[in-house]
């Protein structure tokens, strides 16, 4: 995994001129933040554009990284191999996204697969939750967001 990615919706404070589409699921007006980081907290690539109405998906696939990812522009020069098998760099997101070759997500959102299943989604949601930290962190420094 070289990077999580995940959205956060960013309060507006002023009521937006078109309310239906900036008011998101909880019931304010925002814009969506996407944001993908590192392990380390080290974000790498920010999109703060879609209304807060707005899902993760559609808003990743309106991206100018989600352009980049299809063309291979970012993600492909650095396959590694492991036990004979070649591997590709790829981001770890949650349900809300859809499953790509660049992005793994979840099985399901609430346990119902496989215990196999199940403990790859853990294991995947524990790395996610990378970004979720550096949101955290971004929007604990900066209160306007």
């Amino acid at each position: 995994m070289c990077g999580a990615i995940d959205g956060s919706h960013t309060r507006l404070h002023k009521k937006p001129n078109d309310e239906v589409i900036y008011k998101c699921r909880h019931n304010f007006y925002a814009v969506v933040l996407q944001a993908v980081s590192n392990h380390r907290k080290v974000f790498w690539d920010v999109c703060v554009r879609a209304p807060g109405g707005t899902d993760d998906s559609t808003h990743l696939r309106e991206s100018s990284l989600f352009e980049k990812l299809t063309s291979a522009q970012v993600l492909m020069d650095s396959v590694i191999t492991i036990r004979g098998h070649q591997l590709r760099p790829y981001l770890a997101g949650d349900w809300c996204y859809p499953l790509l070759s660049f992005l793994l997500v979840p099985f399901s959102s609430n346990g119902s697969g496989t215990p196999a299943q199940n403990l790859f989604d853990a294991v995947l949601i524990t790395g996610k939750s990378v970004v979720e930290q550096a949101i955290g962190l971004l929007k604990g420094r900066w209160r306007m967001l």
